[in-house]
């Protein structure tokens, strides 16, 4: 038995889709609140007030749920009055910092710039409040924790108002293997489609999206040996309405350039049998809030670092083979994705979510994969660890580039390169982090 042809898999790569010593690392870490403990009632001590909280994260070698206890490292008196930076004071149920809402109980924050100490204690640079309460069905903000990316910020030069960012949660453990043969798989992956399009808004989701990918195990580490496409969720403009489900499915069918697809979906067990894995998973795009999207703007033309840059790094192939342009630059790869967490907030009287803010787990990210290359649990052993070689190769040649462009830099050039979002050392957190107006 000769197995299946994947012959046709390196065109659809092109043709689918849209558009060392003592050094400790940091992390980002979620936590949601039990309990907060002060040293004194009527107002913060810093360094030496704590909380008691569980992990929503596996982080330290620690498992998501270790209870774990967290303080914010005494910075200082604030240079600035008016730029308070949060303290654990301010996380007690009834409290309130600036124009944020009224801490209630067992709310959710990141924990950025976070260390594990000796004694078992997490101290971290900065707080910042991702839900003020817990809620058990999401209502105005939300944390969305897992395999996350940030896209490239589209700058309008005309208008920088209107700069865009796309953001992604993926869903790898929900990957599901597409099987059987001619119309019965047709059918399977038509039906499967289907659900994972379906409006998740009361899960605080973005417009559902679907990743679609083919395999070939026998050849992977080596050029065309993964395809991808995603589906979106159709959209008519003219009603400003969402298509649904079933029509977004049909009309993705009948376009001519999935043709390709089409008849790898319909030899869907051939595949499987000749050591051939197609599978899709959900995922969900969210837009970026305004404000946000300003800020981005801002740190990109003053030169600092910008949440898209911890989700970029130069580009390989399925060989894990630098590619350039035709005038021998390496190329960039944007919108990679690692493990992370989105801030979602839906404004009032508005009815979709959007992404405020984002951060990467590891506050400098050892892996980034890609659409191609991120490993679900329908992949060999041997494959998934090709995957993470990419993902940890990306990391290697980012900051190889990064140290060599570093050469000529000045030490105060070099800081800037440093943090993530807020959590740079000496920096307090922008105050208008929380606050943007909806895109009409």
């Amino acid at each position: 038995m000769s197995g299946f042809n994947f012959e046709g898999m390196d065109d659809l790569k092109k043709r689918t889709g849209r558009g060392g010593g003592n050094f400790k690392p940091s992390f980002n870490v979620p936590v949601r609140i039990h309990q907060v403990h002060v040293s004194n009632e009527k107002g913060a001590t810093r360094g030496v007030d704590f909380l008691e909280g569980s992990l929503m994260a596996p982080a330290f070698g620690l498992e998501a749920d270790a209870v774990v206890k967290v303080r914010i490292k005494d910075r200082g008196v604030p240079r600035d009055k008016d730029r308070t930076p949060m303290e654990i004071y301010d996380l007690q149920p009834g409290k309130k910092k600036g124009t944020g809402a009224r801490m209630g109980t067992h709310g959710a924050i990141v924990a950025e710039n976070a260390q594990l100490l000796d004694d078992g204690t997490i101290e971290c640079g900065w707080v910042k409040v991702v839900e003020h309460e817990y809620k058990e069905k999401p209502a105005g903000e939300w944390m969305h924790v897992g395999h996350v990316s940030v896209g490239f910020l589209r700058i309008n030069e005309n208008d920088p108002t209107t700069a865009r960012q796309d953001r992604f949660i993926h869903f790898p453990t929900a990957a599901r293997v597409i099987s059987g043969q001619g119309e019965a798989a047709l059918a399977s992956f038509r039906e499967t489609v289907i659900g994972l399009l379906a409006d998740r808004s009361e899960q605080a989701g973005g417009r559902p999206t679907v990743v679609v990918r083919l395999v070939n195990q026998r050849a992977i580490g080596t050029p065309g040996s993964v395809a991808t496409a995603t589906i979106w969720l159709g959209w008519d403009r003219d009603n400003k309405v969402s298509i649904s489900p079933e029509a977004t499915v049909d009309t993705w069918l009948a376009n001519p350039d999935n043709g390709k697809w089409l008849n790898f979906i319909q030899n869907a067990d051939a595949i499987a049998s000749s050591d051939g894995v197609l599978e899709v998973w959900p995922s969900w795009h969210f837009n970026t809030g305004l404000k946000t999207a300003e800020r981005e703007v801002k740190n990109k033309e003053a030169g600092k670092v910008h949440t898209a840059e911890q989700y970029a790094a130069p580009m390989i192939n399925d060989a894990g083979e630098a590619l350039f342009t035709e005038g021998g630059k390496r190329r960039t790869h944007y919108g990679l994705i690692a493990e992370g967490m989105h801030m979602v907030v839906v404004p009032e009287n508005f009815t979709d979510w959007i992404a405020n803010q984002t951060w990467t787990l590891e506050s400098f990210p050892q892996k980034l994969f890609s659409i191609d290359d991120l490993p679900t649990e329908n992949l060999s052993p041997e494959v998934k660890k090709v995957f993470e070689e990419n993902a940890v190769k990306r990391v290697a040649d980012k900051r190889a580039a990064r140290n060599a462009s570093r050469d000529n830099e000045s030490s105060q050039e070099q800081e800037q390169e440093q943090g993530q979002d807020f959590g740079s050392e000496g920096a307090a957190p922008d105050p208008a982090a929380g606050q943007f107006r909806p895109r009409g």
